[in-house]
């Protein structure tokens, strides 16, 4: 006759492991939830770019117009959080540089911040 095993042969996690792994799920969820706005954004910022290093007549604007077109643009895809001072614009030589550097800061709970450090640089042959 079979005897079924005994407690000591049981094997799967605890009350304790269950709600270690619960926690562990939660905090990798709230930082998803609060870190994924942020690099969608950058996605959205990179594609801006990429549109308007593309331009055929992006060596005929100023540096100022092509900051005021890029702004242009975040603003119409619905991006107010980025600070003028994270583009620059460089025009030297033959060669057009537009680069996007800043970063995010958001608060997951009590005194714990997640950083995102976004850094893009989009060059062109203006010759």
């Amino acid at each position: 006759m079979k005897t079924f095993a005994s407690r000591n042969k049981m094997k799967g996690l605890s009350l304790a492991g269950w709600m270690f792994v619960l926690i562990v799920v939660v905090i990798f969820g709230v930082m998803a939830t609060k870190m994924t706005p942020a690099y969608l954004d950058f996605n959205t910022i990179s594609g801006v770019a990429e549109k308007v290093v593309s331009d055929s007549k992006i060596g005929l604007k100023s540096e100022s117009e092509v900051l005021a077109d890029i702004m242009q643009r975040l603003q119409i895809n619905n991006i107010r959080s980025l600070p003028e001072d994270s583009l620059s614009v460089e025009k030297e030589g033959g060669n057009f540089t537009l680069t996007i550097d800043y970063e995010v800061r958001e608060k997951l709970f009590y005194n714990v911040d997640v950083v995102m450090t976004f850094q893009r640089e989009f060059t062109k042959d203006i010759r």
